[in-house]
């Protein structure tokens, strides 16, 4: 796992896992760079904002990791 996730891993209430399936079950979302927007996972988004969004912004919604270029595709939840 990727010294990045490794951290979010280690946070109080994050889980990072490898996807079995293309499409993540309820509750997990793909690690695919996107915006996560209020209303969407709003403990794994306080985490980031408070994090300093170290993924990145989409206006003043933080980024999910983007893991999309890995041999097997990670999923998050919070």
């Amino acid at each position: 796992m990727s010294k990045i996730l490794d951290l979010w891993e280690n946070l109080p209430g994050v889980e990072v896992a490898y996807a079995v399936s293309a499409t993540p079950p309820d509750g997990w979302l793909a690690c695919d760079g996107s915006a996560l927007t209020a209303g969407t996972a709003d403990n794994l988004r306080a985490l980031l904002i408070a994090q300093g969004n170290p993924f990145g912004v989409d206006g003043a919604d933080p980024l999910l990791p983007d893991r999309t270029a890995e041999a097997l595709p990670y999923i998050i939840k919070a």
